[in-house]
């Protein structure tokens, strides 16, 4: 989990997303890139796994699901892993991020409300 975040993040500069779908495509790479490239893919397996449990059994709520809505938003940045989400069965991402993106754009219309208010409860010794 740590590597695929650091890869979704762009935070491992050896290895980027755009490096797995190198990977992925040609079928080829390195012993750390194929490595890497599996750790990566299981991440995605794990996100999937989270999206089908709401989509469909049921058995997290949307609310749950927006717990990782972080990681959906950042891979939903991403067309071409959004389009190898899609190709490669990983597609109840792709259905999660369409699910969140109404509950996304609602809590951006909410942020000027809440910094307003936060900065109501800033104390004056600061």
């Amino acid at each position: 989990m740590r590597k695929g975040n650091k890869i979704l993040y762009g935070l491992k500069p050896d290895f980027t997303v755009e490096t797995f779908l190198r990977v992925m495509k040609e079928l080829k790479g390195t012993t750390t890139e194929v490595t890497n490239s599996m750790a990566f893919e299981s991440y995605l397996n794990f996100h999937w796994r989270i999206a089908y449990a709401h989509i469909v059994l049921g058995t997290i709520t949307v609310y749950d699901l927006n717990a990782f809505g972080d990681f959906y938003y950042r891979i939903s940045l991403n067309k071409d892993l959004c389009k190898y989400c899609i190709d490669e069965g990983f597609d109840k991402i792709i259905e999660a991020i369409e699910k969140l993106t109404p509950m996304w754009k609602r809590e951006q219309e909410t942020v000027p409300e809440l910094l307003s208010s936060i900065d109501r409860y800033k104390s004056p010794f600061q």
